[in-house]
């Protein structure tokens, strides 16, 4: 009998295999995404915490690894103007010792392409602080560049050559229109036996740098303007406000 039972059961266990062997195989395997959702909720809540812990911690990574970057950039940035600073220094002493006489002397000395290149460099405007105006009432402001021929220089020169004076100027941020007015007032008195007046004025030091350096206004920036031309008879003080003539629409 128990011959006959394990000959029956081999001939099922036969005939399934058979069966299923047969059947077309699913693209969708339903049962293997059965069991993949069936492990997956019945997985600890425990793992879930684990995987948001990792996010956790790589953000406070990442924080960390830009924070580092950020003290990295601000030394070296200091670095950077140190350098600069050591640079003009040692320009400036060259200017010194060399530059009021004939020159480098005649000898051999190291880089002196070098040396004699900083010698013909105009030396850097160094910026003032001024005002304009009643002493108990006056405006303060900076005088970032300045250019232009005196009258007595244009005087002194052949020809009929006109006196010019140039100014890139830096007030305080905030001035208001009547202290700028007052200001333009006093400047244009301050130059009135000048042929030729051309006053920038900003309300930002870097704004009247970057005029200066490359002739350039930065409309957020300029505030008033001072012109007179000999030639064309203007003369005028015009303020700003949003790159625009102050009262335009």
């Amino acid at each position: 009998m128990k011959t006959v039972n394990a000959w029956l059961a081999g001939t099922l266990l036969a005939a399934g295999s058979f069966v299923f062997a047969q059947q077309p195989p699913s693209n969708d395997q339903p049962l293997d995404a059965l069991d993949s959702e069936i492990g997956r909720l019945g997985a600890p809540a425990s793992a879930q915490k684990d995987n948001s812990g990792a996010s956790d911690q790589e953000a406070l990574e990442l924080r960390e690894k830009i924070e580092r970057m950020n003290e990295e950039l601000v030394q070296k940035t200091d670095a950077i103007r140190a350098l600069e600073d050591e640079n003009e220094k040692l320009r400036q002493a060259l200017r010194l010792r060399f530059g009021g006489g004939g020159g480098l002397p005649p000898v051999p000395i190291p880089n002196r392409d070098l040396i004699e290149s900083v010698l013909r460099e105009p030396a850097p405007f160094p910026e003032r602080r001024e005002s304009a105006g009643p002493a108990g009432d006056a405006e303060a402001y900076t005088v970032v560049s300045e250019w232009g021929r005196s009258p007595e220089v244009a005087k002194s020169l052949p020809g009929e050559v006109a006196s010019l004076i140039g100014l890139a100027i830096a007030v305080a941020p905030g001035t208001s229109e009547a202290e700028l007015r007052r200001l333009g007032e006093d400047l244009r008195k301050n130059y009135k036996t000048y042929d030729n007046i051309n006053i920038e004025v900003f309300d930002d030091v870097e704004a009247a740098r970057h005029f200066a350096d490359q002739g350039k206004s930065d409309p957020n920036h300029r505030v008033m303007s001072i012109s007179k031309f000999k030639h064309s008879g203007r003369d005028s003080v015009l303020l700003y406000r949003n790159g625009r003539p102050a009262g335009s629409p």
